[in-house]
């Protein structure tokens, strides 16, 4: 029986299925148009309490006196097959993600679509890598990604309020800002 291996990201490298694999810390705006597809595929698959809600609301549609919801309900169960399906026959959210940021050899880091991603995985699965590893990636680039997000909205809060004093004595009088002074 072969067993599963599990990657180790402190060596920034792994091999699988005889191709050399690195993890990147940067993405080309590319990359992150599909990471962010990947990241939202991934929420809105993850989020069970969501289709509990779905359900509730179709039930209640279909009870309700007004029976003009026939559109609203089909949506809703379109919506819902179709993230089934892609679960069941796409690669994994994780994986697209993560097929984001690990690169092979050789392998241009400016564009990904779903052919690369789709080769990755099979390489992957070939190597009998764990879902673990992925997972540890992936959440640790959604923990670094809400970080940078708070800092960036803490930094522009902070020049607000620079711009806000500088304006209110008097230093900012030609200071040409959308900013609104409070």
């Amino acid at each position: 029986m072969q067993q599963l291996k599990t990657i180790n990201w402190n060596e920034q490298s792994f091999i699988a299925n005889g191709k050399k694999y690195f993890l990147e810390k940067e993405l080309s705006i590319q990359r992150s148009v599909f990471a962010e597809s990947a990241k939202i595929e991934l929420e809105s698959g993850l989020r069970f309490g969501k289709y509990t809600e779905d359900w509730k609301k179709i039930w209640d549609m279909l009870n309700s006196p007004d029976k003009s919801h026939f559109a609203d309900i089909a949506i809703v169960v379109h919506d819902h097959l179709k993230s089934f399906n892609n679960f069941i026959e796409d690669v994994h959210p994780v994986i697209k993600l993560c097929a984001c940021f690990i690169n092979a050899e050789g392998e241009d880091r400016r564009f990904i679509n779903q052919d690369i991603v789709n080769a990755k995985a099979e390489d992957w699965i070939a190597e009998g890598l764990t879902m673990r590893s992925f997972f540890h990636l992936a959440l640790s680039f959604l923990a670094a990604e809400a970080k940078d997000l708070r800092s960036i909205t803490d930094h522009i809060s902070q020049l607000q309020e620079r711009i806000i004093e500088m304006e209110s004595a008097g230093n900012g009088k030609n200071l040409d800002t959308p900013i609104p002074a409070s």
